[in-house]
């Protein structure tokens, strides 16, 4: 009769606590076909490896959401840089303060330049513009032309002067406006032009508009408590972790 050799090799696991004055061991057994014995003792190569993969399989999922909103990021300076060769845009981007105060736009701002005129000393060029702003910006109008509208793109003009933040009184046909006046070197091949004015409009902030959290505050990944406490015969209502006003 012949008889089956059965292979089995023995670990040692030693297994430490940190008040125990001595170290104590314990058995396990690697059988032939690969099982452990007592079962979940030690970790065996397939969990590591599956560990393994988990914590790659994460960190690409962090690598693509990374990407991913370097990409949107992108997209949005070209879809704005497309709007912006437009001869009449707006722009908005707002930024959350406060958890108590939300950033509202000035969307009805309006630009034009109500006055130009020109002027030539030696063989310099010169554009004087009036700059009427609806909301004041917050840094001094730059300047920029095409010859065609159909051109590529916008040419940024060299401003010798700016009266900003300060304003001239511009007559016109609708009375009397309060605008920004800026002087120009004009290219000397320059006979015709579509001047562009832009300037920066600052953000109002809109105090008592509250910006709702749903689900509530996660610290460190544990939700806070929703509950009532009675603190000094006074009855705190917690919301998510969160003291609030009843």
């Amino acid at each position: 009769m012949q008889k089956q050799l059965v292979f089995a090799a023995s670990i040692i696991l030693c297994v430490l606590t940190a008040t125990a004055a001595t170290n104590r061991a314990a058995l396990v057994t690697v059988k032939a076909d690969g099982t452990i014995s007592p079962t979940g003792a030690v970790a065996s190569i397939t969990q590591l490896a599956t560990s393994a993969a988990q914590a790659l399989a994460a960190e690409a999922v962090a690598q693509a959401v990374a990407d991913a909103s370097t990409t949107m990021s992108n997209q949005i300076a070209t879809v704005e840089a497309e709007i912006a060769s437009q001869q009449q845009h707006a722009i908005f981007r707002g930024f959350v303060t406060s958890f108590s105060s939300a950033v509202v736009p000035v969307t009805n701002c309006t630009v034009q330049i109500i006055q130009f005129s020109t002027s030539r000393v030696g063989t310099n060029n010169y554009g004087n513009l009036a700059t009427w702003f609806s909301t004041a910006p917050t840094n001094a109008p730059t300047i920029s032309y095409k010859a065609m509208l159909s051109a590529t793109n916008w040419q940024t003009l060299t401003v010798l002067s700016n009266s900003w933040p300060n304003t001239i009184g511009v007559s016109t046909t609708g009375g009397v406006y309060q605008a920004y006046a800026t002087q120009l070197a004009l290219p000397t091949s320059m006979s015709n032009a579509f001047f562009r004015v832009n300037g920066l409009v600052q953000y109002i902030t809109a105090d008592g508009n509250v910006l709702p959290i749903q689900g509530g505050v996660s610290v460190n990944g544990c939700m806070g408590l929703t509950t009532n406490i009675v603190i000094g015969g006074v009855t705190n209502y917690f919301v998510g972790g969160v003291l609030v006003t009843p």
